[in-house]
């Protein structure tokens, strides 16, 4: 009956010890991809990814790529040296949108589909705006 109670013991300080080993060991230091964009997770020994990740931080980087470049996008020119810039925008779907912009003359509607992907060099990416349709 002693044996037993000793192989018992011995068999659950091995199992603790397997336990602790294997987390000790286990690389859980990397980067997460959330709804809200990259978590840490652990300490990571390398930098967050470039690619922005999760839909808040995606709609984000769209958003102020389209304010920035809206003059060159748009199929439609402005007129009597306006500047548009975008009043609304509206997330139609995934990877879709909607704008209303202006240059203080026009008042424009928009659809687009957009995409992000890496750019050539890995250090950063591109938003591609696609099938920009103004509607009236």
């Amino acid at each position: 009956m002693n044996n037993k109670i000793k192989l018992v013991v011995v068999f659950i300080l091995v199992a603790i010890l397997s336990y602790c080993l294997f987390v000790k060991f286990l690389d859980e230091d990397s980067w997460i991809c959330t709804e809200a964009g990259w978590t840490e997770h652990g300490k990571p020994d390398f930098a967050k990814p470039i690619l922005p990740c999760g839909e808040i931080e995606v709609k984000n980087v769209v958003e102020n790529y389209l304010r920035e470049n809206i003059s060159n996008i748009s199929t439609t020119k402005e007129v009597l040296g306006g500047k548009f810039s975008i009043t609304k925008l509206n997330w139609v779907g995934n990877n879709s949108g909607m704008i209303e912009y202006e240059d203080g003359h026009i008042l424009l509607k928009a659809l687009f589909d957009y995409k992000i992907e890496p750019s050539s060099d890995v250090k950063n990416y591109s938003v591609i705006i696609e099938n920009f349709k103004v509607i009236k």
